[in-house]
């Protein structure tokens, strides 16, 4: 085998085992928490760093009041904006469903201007899976999937054209396979 062939093998191998990974990752980071009943979320911006990395991943599972205290890091909808925040709680106030939450960012200097209430809290982090939430991001978007889907089908084809290549005289049809073996059979001297 050639010294180029060797290369050649070696990097599908590594690209192979490099796409495995990436989506073992992806199943971890966005799949397997649905299947809990948790979700995921992608963090767009940097107010939690360096606890939260800008494009980390957030799994969130629910809480009720009870389960949230001080110091925790929740995720919820923003003050009538429809935003996502994941903040962590820096002070609570009140008993069970009229309790709010102040939260604050960990690279912020400040406290949010407004409080959470317990009915705009989606749930408490659980997991953080870094840098994940870019290539999540870039898979949903329609170019994204796009190139995706692309490359699976170049990969399939690369490993169709490999096995058309592998065979001698290219493919044969199944009836030829028989006759082929017929003759090897005939072939062969009879044993007694």
């Amino acid at each position: 085998m050639s010294v180029l062939r060797t290369l050649t093998r070696a990097l599908r191998l590594c690209a192979a085992a490099a796409v495995v990974l990436m989506i073992t990752v992806m199943l971890g980071a966005v799949v397997a928490p649905r299947l809990v009943g948790w979700q995921s979320f992608v963090v767009t911006s940097g107010s939690m760093e360096p606890t939260i990395p800008t494009g980390a991943v957030v799994a969130v599972r629910p809480a009720g009041a009870a389960d949230i205290q001080v110091g925790d890091i929740i995720t919820y909808h923003g003050n009538g904006t429809g935003e996502v925040i994941t903040h962590r709680v820096v002070y609570w106030a009140g008993e069970r469903a009229e309790r709010t939450y102040l939260t604050k960012g960990d690279a912020n200097s400040s406290a949010d201007p407004s409080r959470v209430p317990v009915p705009a809290v989606i749930g408490q982090v659980v997991y953080v899976v870094p840098h994940v939430g870019y290539l999540v991001h870039h898979l949903t978007s329609p170019l994204g999937a796009g190139a995706a889907a692309a490359l699976v089908a170049l990969a399939l084809l690369g490993g169709s054209v490999r096995n058309h290549q592998a065979r001698p005289g290219g493919r044969r049809s199944a009836a030829r396979d028989v006759e082929m073996r017929e003759e090897e059979v005939r072939d062969e001297p009879a044993r007694v």
